[in-house]
Order: C-alpha cells, then structure tokens, then sequence
C-alpha cells in the first residue's frame, strides 16, 4: 500500500484562506501526470478548494466539480477568470469616487478610523482598534502615520471614542443583514440572528454601505462582479474572529476571542486586490451540462447526485479532491455571505449550515460515506480516487477511512508525512475481507505490529493510527444502521486504537508523554529489531547515494529521491533531512542546489578509516594488547580473549552492528566514526528506546578524539579508559529549518 509522498509548493494566498485546507499546490497536477492519460475528464466531488480544479485544468485535464456552497463557486470562478490588478484597481477606483451625501465613499469610510498620531496630533486612519470581548468602546488602536512614521499600538483617546459613538445606531443595517439571510418563521432564523453577533456597529455599517453603493452603480455586470469579488474577503474581515495579537488562526467555530482585532475595513478592500490576481492565465469555466475542453473547468453549483448519470463517452477517468474538515464558522459565515451578496434564495443550499451548531467525527464519516457511495454507484469500479488530507488529524482520519470503506472503497496506495499532518490517500471501488466489531481491535493491533516490523524504529501516533486502519473493511461493523454508521463508531473505533496502545504490547518512546499519546512516537517491545534496517539508517544511505551520484541537486531533487526511497507511512520529515544534510551536504550558493561535502567523498573516508586502523593497532600494541582483525579490530588480552571490539564506521548507521554483535564478544565494544554523524547517532537513540538500550554499553570514539589520543607520547592503560569517554556525542537541537530553504529554492513543505 506504500507510494512515494507528493511534495507540494507553497500555494498563493487566497481570499478568506483561513478557512480553506492547507493544500500544498502541485500534488493533484503531479498525481494526474502519473496515473492518468493527459486530456481525461476527471472528478472533484467535494470542491473543497478552489485550486483542486484550476490545478487539474492548468494541467491540460477536462475537469467537472461539484460544490454545494456558493461562496466557493463564486471564487473558483473568478480566480480562474484571472483579474489582472488593472480591472481591479479600476473597479475599487469607480466605487471610490462614488458620492453619498456629496462626499466620496472612500473619505466618508476612511473616516471612520481616523485617529490622532499621538506624535504629530494628525488624523490618520487606523489600520485597526483592539476590543476586550463584551466592551462598549475600543481600547487600543493601531497605527502608522504617513506624516511623521509613527506606528504602532496606543490607547484609545476621546476622540477615537467620539468618533466611535457618532456613527449612531445599527439597527436598520442590522435588520437588513437578517433579512436578507432569513424571515421570521424560518426554521434556521434564531441561528441566523445569532450568527450575526459576530459583527460589531462599525463593521456592518461599512459592509452595508458597500453592499448598498456597488448594488447602486450603473456599472457593466463585470465590473460589479469584480467588486463582490473585493467586497468577499472585507465580509470575512468585519467579523470578530480575528484574535489581537495577530495569529495564524484557523476558525472553527463562531467564537469570538477575549481580545478582538476589529480591521480597518477600506484598508481591507484595497489589500483584496492582491489575494485574487494569483493567476497569469484565464482558465475556461462553464456551467454544467456543458462539458469542459482540455485545460477547462465545468461547475455544478449542486450536489453530487444530481451530476449522474453519465453518458458513457463522460465517464470521469479519475476523482480528485481534498477533503474537508468540518467548519462550523466558514459555513454559517457563507450562509450569511450568500444572503448579503445575492439575496435570500441563494442561501437555500446552506439552510442545513444554518441549522448545525455542532458537528461531530460520526456526522462527518456519514457525510463523507455519502459522496463516495454516490460515486461507487456511478462510476466504473476501477476508477481510481485520490484525495489529500491537510490537517490530518485523528478524527479526521479516522472518519475519512471509515466512510470509504463503508462505500465500499478500500486504500490502494497512502502515503503521511507526519510534521505537516498531509495525508494522500488512494481509494480504489472493490471488496476486500471484512472485519466485524468483534476483531476489529485484533486486525488493527495486528496491522500496527506489521508496520512497525517494516519501519525497524518507533512511530508517531498519526503513522501508526493509519497502518492500523487503512488495510480494514469496516462494511462488517455496520449491518442495519442508520447511514451504515453505528452511533459514535468513530469515537469507539479510536477507543480501540488508545486501548491497544496502552496494553503491554506497546509502549510510548518518552514515557512522561504516556498519558499525551499523540505527542510521541511509539514502538513494540515484543519485536525481535535486529534483523530489521531502521527507516532512518535507510533514509541516510538513500540520501548520501544520492549525493555521490550528482554533482549538484536542488532540494526538491533530494526530497522526491528520499519519498521515493521511502514511499507511504515511512516519508522523511523535513527536519530529518535537515539533520542529514548538516552532516553529509554543502549549500552550492553559486548553482543554487546541495553537493556531497568534500570529506565526505568515499576516497576521503576510505582514507579516515584506514587512519583509523593504523591509530588503533598503534594504541594496542603500545598497551600490551595483540591486534587482530580491521571489521572489527580486536584487542586480545594475554590469554587469547577479547578485550576491545573496534567497529569503524563513516556513517551513523550503527543499528547492524550494535544487534548483531553479541554482548560476550568482548568487554568494551566501541563505535569509531566521524565527529559529524554524532548529531545523527544522538538523535536516533533519543528517538528509539530500543536502540538506546541496546547502545547502553557501547563506548563512541570520534576520528578526531582517536588522533589526538594517539598523538601522546605517554599513555597508560588507566588513562586511555578515561580517555576513551571523554568526548561522547552528544544531541544539539537544530534551529528550525536553518538551511532551508536557499534563496530562489523550494522550501520541502512551506508553512501555509
């Protein structure tokens, strides 16, 4: 089931991306190129994000997606009708010099902010004003003064209260927010009331007087859908979830922080106009029944059962998606944009988003089952699935594997890598054995036991969560339920998971996080490791291979050869190759890429070891000792025993030797190697317990410890036991991504 991960790039930053999935941009396109002929028609049933089609579509695919929210219709339409900045600037410039009241929207919005520079006493806008949650006034605002530079936070002043107070009451603009979302007597209208409690007087006066200006204009229908486009990220702007100080905050809920960071909201309308020209090229967008060309995207604004039946020449070749998490805030949010931007009929799609409060892992699993039952009922059996999931979670993971493989869907190829939490998972239509509840726990403990046999070192919590699930049928579980999903069968599915962990079989790498079993890697005492290579030992030969094997290579070129090298749920994270390559590599500033360090070359080390040998039987025989052997070198006693086991290495990969080597062959056993992979060997035994213990009575001796040792004049053999230690490894935290990435280079997994 292993395939080699999809590294990703960093994607452009999209209106409202705090609440899109985290999607490296690439894989699907990447995907494609592999698995499916150019010019297919291909599937995304979810449309989750609007980059998943334009991605397929710029790749030279047929694309149709199916989306039930308005909102992300909109957006995938007029990102991939790819405004330049001109249009832009000419339609805010338009709304800008409209009057109201003989005065320019622009100057009567700006003023809304202004605020004194508490150095020079002009009037500046704010870019913001910070509230405590539940006040009356603002208490701090933020500034940076054109006149003087002056910028930063400062209390509030009386007129930044006057000016406050004087926009009198909301009221009007309030009860117009609601009803253009829902009436009295409809059955979400207390939820759409309470939903409108995250925008505050100042905010919603602003968005209703744009709303009521750009509806007003005598302007071409582009132009306004141009301004609703600038108009989409202010909504979000204007509501409270955004946290002072600024976070990277992605809302799930409608819940508004203790300090609140209440936007300049004009500012907002002008920085909108960098977030939707990320494209160079208009990619073709219809509406279904039409069908797209190659490079083109058709849309149903709809749900996915109502696309089929297909004629036959229409039948996707693949389905592509991202799958959603579940987003209490980003979908009432929408419900309440669809409403202001095109009325009350366009929220009839999300009336159901408006009802729920609360979404739990057993509601997503059946709405996820849904989707993939209405796609293993249209489509063709062997019509492959590929799906991404950013910010992959236990839950989530959890509820996507159930529901396909309660449509019948089982995991032909998965692939995680752990730090960035990125799932890609391969579902193919087809049956496979079933496990019912009763040995359920047993095929999941048996499943974790298999692939930590193949890893030969710990694994994280996620890893091991998706070896246990990904190869079980759990159609057997849920015979005449309801949705085919057992009440909380996701919690009970991870109670299992938490119970085989904490049974004697398993046992956590740092046992103070036992009771945080997701902040640690774990491992099976019961398994006999020492005919297996460690994932990392392997990633280090995969990675100097390499490097012997091209002058230069980007990082990126080093990242696909190592997922290669270790495909599926064994992918290197990017702090492991870091680790690797400040051991082995030299940045290449000139070529932009990563070489082979010179003394690592296999003539240099070749040349280390045989120093190596000479400064050792040298040593021994000035002791006393007789020297035998060089793979290992052995110091014999008087009576033919031994006394030191050398075993010289050039890398860290010590796993081999340390559980092959049994503990009577002598009584110092010593690992010689260089000073450069002691950062590597500090870092594999403090991740892997069974290892360490296995090390625990060996001694480490650098190259360059042994030459200085072997230059005294005098040495005796009390003082070479007390030299023989005096220079252990020992482990230095890296800084964060210190080498990565080079300037003009693609950093391994961007921060999104």
């Amino acid at each position: 089931m292993d395939a080699p991960y999809i590294g990703g790039d960093s994607p452009p930053t999209l209106p409202l991306a705090r609440y899109l999935p985290l999607q490296p941009a690439g894989i699907f396109s990447h995907w494609l190129h592999d698995n499916v002929p150019a010019g297919a028609l291909v599937l995304d049933p979810l449309g989750t994000h609007p980059l998943t089609a334009i991605e397929a579509a710029q790749a030279g695919y047929r694309v149709i997606v199916c989306c039930n929210n308005p909102i992300l219709v909109f957006m995938l339409e007029m990102l991939a009708s790819a405004p330049d900045r001109e249009e832009l600037l000419a339609a805010l410039a338009e709304l800008a010099a409209a009057r109201r009241n003989s005065t320019r929207l622009e100057q009567q919005l700006l003023e809304l902010y202004l605020t004194e520079c508490p150095n020079c006493n002009a009037l500046v806008p704010a870019d913001a004003y910070i509230w405590q949650k539940g006040a009356e006034f603002p208490s701090a605002r933020l500034l940076h003064c054109p006149h003087c530079e002056t910028e930063g936070e400062f209390n509030v002043t009386p007129g930044d209260i006057a000016r406050y107070a004087h926009i009198g009451n909301d009221t009007l603009h309030r009860a117009r927010a609601l009803q253009r979302v829902s009436v009295v007597g409809d059955e979400y209208y207390e939820n759409a009331l309470a939903a409108l409690d995250v925008y505050a007087k100042r905010p919603l006066y602003v968005i209703f007087t744009l709303l009521n200006k750009i509806d007003s204009l005598s302007a071409p229908e582009r132009t306004k859908q141009l301004l609703y486009a600038l108009l989409l990220p202010v909504l979000d702007q204007g509501n409270t979830l955004w946290l002072h100080p600024a976070q990277r905050v992605r809302p799930r809920q409608l819940s508004t922080p203790p300090l609140i960071r209440e936007n300049n909201l004009w500012l907002a309308l002008e920085n909108a106009i960098d977030l939707w020209t990320v494209l160079d090229k208009r990619v073709a967008v219809s509406r279904w029944q039409t069908l797209p060309e190659p490079g083109g995207i058709s849309i149903l604004s709809g749900r996915l059962r109502s696309l089929f039946p297909l004629p036959a020449e229409t039948e996707p070749r693949a389905v592509v998606t991202v799958l959603p998490r579940p987003g209490q805030a980003f979908w009432t949010l929408s419900a309440l944009w669809c409403g202001w931007l095109w009325g009350r009929e366009a929220v009839t799609p999300l009336r159901s988003a408006l009802q729920r409060l609360r979404y739990d892992w057993n509601w997503h699993a059946r709405a996820l089952k849904t989707t993939f039952s209405t796609l293993a009922e249209h489509l063709p059996a062997q019509t492959p699935m590929f799906a991404c999931a950013p910010e992959a979670e236990p839950g989530f993971l959890t509820a996507a594997m159930v529901a396909a493989s309660l449509a019948k869907f089982h995991v032909h190829t998965v692939a995680l890598q752990e730090e960035a939490n990125h799932a890609q998972i391969n579902w193919q239509h087809g049956t496979h054995k079933k496990v019912d509840a009763a040995t359920l726990q047993a095929q999941m403990r048996k499943n974790m036991g298999q692939h930590l046999a193949q890893r030969g070192e710990p694994a994280p919590f996620m890893t091991l969560l998706t070896a246990a699930l990904a190869p079980v049928d759990f159609s057997g579980t849920s015979s005449g339920e309801p949705g085919g999903l057992p009440h909380n069968f996701i919690g009970q599915v991870q109670t299992s998971f938490r119970a085989i962990l904490s049974a004697p079989q398993f046992m956590p790498s740092d046992a103070s996080q036992a009771h945080n079993p997701e902040s640690t890697n774990w491992y099976s005492p019961h398994l006999n490791m020492s005919g297996q290579t460690p994932r990392f030992d392997r990633m280090e030969r995969a990675l100097v291979q390499f490097l012997l094997e091209h002058e230069v290579v980007s990082l990126r070129e080093i990242e696909m050869a190592l997922f290669a090298a270790l495909p599926g749920l064994n992918t290197p994270k990017p702090s492991e190759i870091e680790l690797l390559l400040g051991s082995y590599a030299e940045a290449h500033t000139r070529m932009n890429g990563w070489r082979i360090q010179e003394r690592e070359q296999p003539t240099t080390r070749r040349q280390d070891i045989r120093s190596a040998i000479a400064d050792l039987t040298g040593l021994g025989e000035r002791l006393g000792y007789r020297v035998q052997g060089e793979m290992p070198l052995l110091w014999l006693d008087s009576a033919g025993g031994t006394d030191h086991s050398f075993h010289i290495l050039a890398s860290s990969i010590v796993s081999s030797v340390v559980y092959q080597t049994p503990a009577d062959t002598a009584s110092q056993r010593v690992i010689v190697l260089p000073g450069s992979r002691c950062n590597l060997l500090s870092y594999k035994l403090k991740e892997d317990p069974l290892l360490a213990k296995a090390f625990e009575e060996w001694h480490t001796l650098k190259f360059r410890h042994l030459r200085s040792i072997a230059k005294r004049d005098e040495l005796t053999l009390d003082t070479w036991k007390q030299l023989l230690d005096a220079d252990p490894p020992s482990w230095e935290e890296a800084t964060q991504f210190s080498i990565f990435p080079e300037a003009g280079d693609l950093p391994l997994f961007p921060a999104i």
